[in-house]
């Protein structure tokens, strides 16, 4: 899936989603605007307006049909009247983060040894810094 990410210079939000968008290797076109005003001006186009229902903040992400998937270039990218929306609105950072958490393929370990299950979750746990407890026969 190619999404649009919308948002303003400076903006944690439209930074986090550019983020989460690349590290999930989804295909992003990413327009970047000079600051609040300009982003808000954007909102309020006659081709995006009637997509947003209630959402004001940045950033706006959009899925893009697959046809329009990058076919946006860097430069053109960065200015307003180049980011045309398609037609689907997905919302902003949140929500784009939940629809790439059950896009994001997950590893099949249904099939690993006992040794692999556990050499797999003690490098799970290293890396996410928990601790994985099992109760075995009972409680002590």
């Amino acid at each position: 899936m190619s999404y649009r990410i919308v948002g303003f210079a400076g903006c944690g939000y439209h930074q986090r989603a550019v983020e989460a968008a690349a590290a999930a290797g989804a295909a992003a076109d990413v327009v970047e605007l000079p600051d609040r005003r300009a982003f808000q001006q954007f909102l309020k186009r006659a081709d995006v307006a009637p997509l947003l229902r209630a959402h004001r903040t940045s950033p706006a992400v959009f899925l893009l049909p697959p046809a329009t998937a990058g076919a946006a270039d860097a430069a053109s990218a960065s200015s307003a009247s180049s980011a045309a929306a398609p037609s689907s609105f997905v919302g902003g950072c949140d929500a784009l983060l939940a629809r790439l958490r059950t896009t994001v393929a997950v590893a099949d370990t249904s099939s690993r040894s006992p040794a692999g299950v556990l050499s797999y979750f003690e490098q799970l746990q290293r890396e996410k810094s928990f601790v994985v407890w099992v109760l075995w026969r009972g409680i002590w």
